[in-house]
This record gives structure tokens, sequence and C-alpha cells, in this order.
């Protein structure tokens, strides 16, 4: 199966195989990723039992917990495009907030 990681993905790869291959510590790989020696230990344990794969987000691809849903979207804009098609995004936003709550 294909899966897509980023460059900061990737280089963790690198050093994580390193510590597996005993050529690196986990305090040193620690202080390369600019992380805990337990997230070190953590990510190894991924990686044995996981390869690569486990080293890639797992949030990859899915929606953000934080997004608004289609129909608050759809009102936004309706409502702009009624009263402040002229405005501009940060004008529009505080009379969105001033007048629409």
């Amino acid at each position: 199966m294909l899966f897509a990681m980023s460059q900061k993905e990737l280089n963790r790869v690198d050093v994580i195989r390193d510590v597996c291959e005993k050529r690196l510590t986990q305090v040193n790989a620690s202080n390369i990723l600019n992380l805990t020696r337990r997230q070190v230990q953590r990510l190894v344990n991924n990686f044995r039992k996981n390869g690569a794969q486990g080293l890639a987000s797992l949030r990859r691809g899915k929606p953000s917990n934080r997004q608004f849903s289609p129909a608050f979207k759809q009102n936004a804009l309706r409502i702009i495009k009624d009263k402040y098609v002229d405005f501009g995004p940060t004008f529009a936003n505080e009379k969105l907030l001033e007048q629409h709550g």
C-alpha cells in the first residue's frame, strides 16, 4: 500500500532506522529530532511493528475536528453575498460577528 510522508517524517524514518540498527542511541536521536527519549522509544516501537508507515501521521486525509459544518459555511457565504458583497474578508468577518452573532 502506498502512503505519503512529509519531509519531516522521512527524516524521522532515517533517524529511527539508525536507532534500530544500533548506529545511534535513543538519547542522541531525541536530540536530533527534538523529542523526549520516551517519544523516540515510542517511535522505535511503532517502526519495529509497522515499518516506515508506522511513523506517518494517522490524521492525514481526515477532516479537522475543528471545521465548521457545511450548512454553517453556506449560511455565512449567503449572508456575505447578500449584505456584504463589497467588504474585504476582515471587515466582513467583523460585521458577521456584530450583526449575526
